[in-house]
């Protein structure tokens, strides 16, 4: 592997260390440890714990900003006809399935 690269990988890897706890966790759950093999890749995917419109935030509190709108995607519509308050969000990329009801 190039220098530059590995340099690259490791600053993600110290970065993210919460991301890779959940990708470990939902491996035990769904294959890749992702809802579909175009959100995985290594060494893990970034699992989003919120955003708004194009910038969304890691599980460990990193800032990002959605340059190809695929990470991130907010719907907000009433849940109240699913008998939630409040509005609902999708995230589109990597969920820690601990929040899943």
């Amino acid at each position: 592997m190039y220098p530059e690269l590995q340099k690259e990988i490791a600053t993600y890897e110290h970065r993210t260390p919460k991301s890779a706890e959940s990708y470990k966790r939902n491996l035990k759950r769904i294959p890749l440890g992702v809802a579909s093999n175009y959100r995985a890749y290594d060494p893990y995917p970034i699992f989003v714990k919120e955003g708004q419109g194009s910038h969304f935030r890691d599980l460990d509190g990193n800032d990002y900003i959605d340059h190809n709108l695929c990470f991130w995607c907010e719907h907000r519509r009433p849940l109240s006809s699913c008998g939630h308050e409040g509005y609902g969000e999708m995230f589109d990329h990597g969920n820690d399935l601990r929040h899943a009801t």
